[in-house]
C-alpha cells in the first residue's frame, strides 16, 4: 500500500491515489501544465491518477474503474455543475479515455466509470483528470466504457418504483422493468441501489431478450439481504416456465444458521449443475459471481472475489429456446421465492470473466 492520500474504489476496490505536488493535499489545485494533450491548455486543473499494481492479479485489458470525487479532493468551484467539462486522460498524456457518469449532486459528489485500457500487475496504472474548461461540452461515452463482452450493465441509480425503468448502459438497450419496489432510492454498494421486501410484489424483469440467451456468459452483483427465510431467495433469475436455465440463488443452509450463495444451471429439463458456497454470506455487502466456460464445460461461483465453487467435469448442455423472462429481486417465470434486501449494480457477460477480472471487481 503506497502512503500518499488517496481513493479506495467502492465497486473495484483498487486504491486510486490522486497525487498533487504536496501528498496531504486532497483537493485539485492549478499546476503548470505538464501533458502534451492537445487541449491541456484549455484545462487548468488537474491530478494524477495512480492503481498501485499491488492490488491487480494479472493485466486486465478494458477495465472499467470507478472514479469517486466529493469535497475531500475537487475543488467544485472549477468544475462545471453538469460536470461537462470532466475528461480523464491516459498515461500517453494524449489518449482520451471513455467515461460514464453514473450519478453526480451539483457541487457534492459524482461516482464516474472510466475504461482503462490496460491494468497492469507489475507497475502502477496511472492516468490523469482535467476539467476547468468553462466552455467545454460533455466527453461522455456511455456505452463504450463497457467492453464489447457486456451485455447488460444495470448500476440501479434510479429513484423510480412502479412501473418505472431502470436503464442499460452497454449498447445492447438490455433495460429492465420495476414491477414494483417499496424503496427505489436505497443506500447501495455504490451509489443508489433497490430495496427488495418479501411482499410477493417487489421484483424487476427483462421480457424475452435474445441477448441474454447465453451459452457462455458471467452473471454477477452487489447485495444485502435484510432477513433470513427458510425458503431460498432468489437474486437473479432466467428461466421459461417448466425449464432450467440460470440463476444465482441466496439462501439458508440446509440447517438453518449460516446463509450461502448457490448457483445452478440447466438443461431445459434438469438443474445439470448445482454449485453452492463453502462460506456464509453474512448480511453485509457482498460480491457474488456465476460465471459459465461452456467452451470448456467449466462452471464457477464466486463469493467476493474468491472461488467457492466448480464443476470442471460435466458436459454442459445450455438451453435456449422459449421464452425466457429475466427476473430481479424473485425467480420467475411465475414470480416466487422473493428476495429480501438491497440489490445493486448487476452485470452480465456474454465471455467467461477471469477470476483476476472477478477478484479486481471486488477489491
Amino acid at each position: 500500500m503506497k502512503s500518499h492520500i488517496g481513493l479506495k474504489l467502492k465497486y473495484n476496490k483498487l486504491i486510486i491515489i490522486l497525487l498533487s505536488l504536496s501528498l496531504l493535499a486532497v483537493t485539485l489545485h492549478t499546476q503548470p501544465v505538464h501533458a502534451t494533450w492537445s487541449e491541456a491548455g484549455s484545462y487548468p486543473y488537474y491530478r494524477k491518477i495512480t492503481i498501485d499494481s499491488g492490488d491487480v492479479d494479472a493485466t486486465l485489458t478494458n477495465f472499467p474503474v470507478l472514479v469517486y470525487l466529493d469535497a475531500s479532493n475537487t475543488d467544485w468551484s472549477h468544475v462545471q455543475d453538469d460536470l461537462d467539462d470532466i475528461r480523464f486522460i491516459a498515461s500517453d498524456n494524449s489518449t482520451v479515455l471513455k467515461y460514464e457518469i453514473e450519478d453526480y449532486t451539483v457541487n457534492t459528489n459524482a461516482w464516474l466509470w472510466v475504461k482503462i485500457p490496460s491494468v497492469s500487475n507489475v507497475a502502477d496504472t496511472v492516468f490523469w483528470i482535467y476539467h476547468g474548461n468553462t466552455g467545454a461540452s460533455s466527453g461522455e461515452d456511455a456505452v463504450n466504457v463497457w467492453d464489447a463482452n457486456y451485455v447488460m450493465v444495470q448500476h440501479l441509480q434510479e429513484t423510480g418504483t412502479d412501473t418505472s425503468i431502470r436503464y442499460d448502459s452497454t449498447s445492447h438497450d438490455t433495460d429492465l422493468t420495476v414491477q414494483d419496489l417499496t424503496d427505489g432510492d436505497a443506500t447501495g454498494e455504490i451509489d443508489g441501489a433497490d430495496d427488495f421486501e418479501l411482499d410477493n410484489t417487489d421484483y424487476e424483469y427483462r421480457g424475452d431478450d435474445a441477448t441474454l440467451d447465453l451459452t457462455t456468459f458471467t452473471v454477477e452483483l452487489w447485495f444485502s439481504c435484510e432477513s433470513l427465510t427458510a425458503e431460498p431467495q432468489f437474486l437473479i433469475e432466467k428461466r421459461e416456465l417448466g425449464q432450467n436455465d440460470y440463476f444465482l440463488n441466496w439462501r439458508l443452509d440446509v440447517i438453518g444458521t449460516t446463509d450461502k450463495m448457490r448457483t445452478y444451471y440447466g438443461d431445459g429439463s434438469s438443474f445439470s449443475t448445482i454449485l453452492e458456497s463453502t462460506s456464509s454470506v453474512e448480511s453485509s455487502w457482498s460480491h457474488v459471481a456465476s460465471v459459465m466456460d461452456n467452451a470448456n464445460d467449466n462452471f464457477y461461483l464466486y463469493v467476493n472475489g474468491t472461488e467457492e465453487a466448480s464443476d470442471l467435469t460435466a458436459t454442459l448442455t445450455p438451453h435456449t429456446a422459449g421464452n425466457h423472462n429475466t427476473t430481479i429481486g424473485c425467480g420467475g417465470p411465475t414470480p416466487d421465492k422473493w428476495f429480501d434486501g438491497i440489490i445493486d449494480e448487476i452485470r452480465i457477460s456474454s465471455n467467461a470473466r477471469a477470476a483476476s477480472w472477478l477478484k479486481a471487481s471486488y477489491e
